[in-house]
């Protein structure tokens, strides 16, 4: 086949966003495979800095061999090495790989994208670079902390600070419910069901006799004060049947009626 047909057959293939490249694709790098090849990988990620990243990242997946896993981080490191316009067979060229990924990852966030976007072939010309960059910026803010580097700046999720958690709007925090009744809009200490029972709670066991001044009736059903009523009525009783009745006769002598 043809190289100048690879593209026509590969493009037959594409699906989803891969198709999407290939139709914004002008009709010459359409037609070219080293372009639309180019262009899909950069869409998908998988330059130098994708597969250094795939390298450095990648975890043995659940149910796969040790081997399996081996076969990929080789793979990964074959193609960084590759896009990096390294020699593999050359030791010194892989250890100035490796050299300048540690450079790049103790450089701050804007010395790193300074320094990727100048692409410095090899580890002497990425730090005659930096060298400029401070001399121009400052030492400043140039390198990146001890514990942490350009690679989990994007990845940290930051926690919301104290100012933050002051502004939340009503509105984005769930409805108070209250756990005795199970109504929404109040907490359990402002039940309306729980204050009603504990007035009538409190009014039947602090219920006092006026009376006798002892708790648990009521004075009309004080059995103390019925006894005491009931002494009274027959004392009364009594003293309204022996009464003295005075009267005049003729030989003005005075009768006195007693009962009995």
């Amino acid at each position: 086949m043809d190289r100048r047909d690879w593209s026509l057959h590969l493009s037959a293939l594409l699906r989803g966003k891969a198709l999407e490249v290939y139709t914004r694709l002008d009709d010459d790098s359409a037609t070219n495979y080293d372009a639309l090849k180019e262009a899909l990988l950069k869409r998908y990620n998988l330059n130098q800095h994708g597969f250094q990243e795939k390298f450095r990242k990648s975890r043995p997946e659940a149910g796969k061999r040790m081997e399996q896993f081996r076969t990929r981080l080789l793979s990964y490191l074959d193609k960084w090495i590759c896009l990096a316009q390294r020699d593999k067979t050359n030791a010194a060229d892989i250890i100035d790989l490796f050299v300048m990924e540690q450079l790049m990852n103790s450089c701050s966030k804007e010395l790193y994208v300074f320094l990727w976007e100048r692409k410095p072939a090899n580890s002497t010309e990425l730090a005659a670079i930096a060298e400029k960059y401070v001399e121009a910026h400052g030492s400043a803010g140039a390198f990146a902390r001890q514990q942490q580097t350009h690679q989990n700046d994007s990845t940290k999720i930051p926690s919301p600070s104290v100012k933050q958690l002051k502004t939340i709007r009503p509105h984005d925090q769930q409805p108070m419910r209250c756990m005795r009744c199970g109504k929404l809009g109040h907490m359990a200490r402002d039940c309306r069901t729980r204050l009603q029972v504990s007035a009538i709670q409190t009014h039947t066991t602090v219920r006092t006799c006026t009376y006798c001044r002892r708790r648990g009736h009521h004075v009309n059903d004080c059995w103390e004060k019925q006894k005491r009523d009931k002494e009274d009525r027959q004392k009364s009783a009594k003293q309204s049947v022996a009464g003295v009745v005075s009267t005049s006769c003729d030989n003005h002598t005075t009768c006195e009626l007693k009962c009995g």
